[in-house]
């Protein structure tokens, strides 16, 4: 129990004993996910986890999915109704309209090539900054080589956005942006990386 406490980043010696009247909406859906893996699935289905959470822990949670993902290595069916929820933790997506599969395809694809108008309206395809919200840091890096030193500059993680690499640029003027995974040096983006990757998406 304190391992699975610890993983979900709800200390044991803190959330232990307590009932769920005396944990957070937030706090209660990780007990869930706790509670989910202590079983060790090799599938997971969360159906519509995060619809009841407001904004503020509905992303930290979501971060929370993506961390644990990378870190377990789980496959996860995730039911969404938020657009923006389903692109930014899927490396798939299935697309349903009236119980009929219309796309399957990873977010970038559903984004540059939606398979008909109801998907192209359906997740924005016209919106640029929309888009670069959506796409990750690791889609556009360059990748470095195991002695690559930071050099000063900025780190972002792999995961985030390159909406939020492109802020982070602007802020602080760097030229490159270091990529970290679980704290180490995976990549460089650059304000050309970013370009060229909203240029695709334009372009496709």
């Amino acid at each position: 129990m304190d391992e699975l406490l610890t993983l979900v980043k709800l200390p044991p010696e803190e959330y232990r004993d307590r009932y769920p009247a005396q944990l957070s909406g937030g706090q209660q859906q990780r007990v869930g996910l706790a509670r989910a893996l202590a079983g060790d699935p090799q599938v997971m289905l969360m159906d519509e986890p995060f619809g009841a959470i407001d904004a503020i822990t509905r992303t930290s949670l979501q971060d929370e999915i993506l961390r644990l993902q990378r870190q377990l290595k789980k496959t996860i069916l995730f039911v969404s109704h938020d657009v923006e929820e389903a692109l930014r933790l899927a490396d798939y997506l299935m697309i349903m309209k009236e119980g009929k599969l219309v796309q399957y395809d990873t977010p970038f694809n559903v984004l540059t090539r939606p398979a008909n108008d109801f998907v192209h309206d359906l997740v924005g395809a016209d919106d640029m900054v929309r888009q670069l919200s959506l796409l990750r840091v690791e889609t556009a890096m360059t990748h470095v080589p195991a002695d690559y030193t930071m050099n000063g500059d900025p780190a972002i993680a792999s995961h985030d956005s390159l909406r939020e690499a492109l802020s982070l640029i602007l802020r602080t003027g760097a030229r490159n942006l270091t990529v970290l995974e679980d704290g180490a040096a995976v990549g460089v983006l650059t304000l050309e990386h970013i370009r060229d990757s909203a240029s695709v998406v334009a372009g496709a």
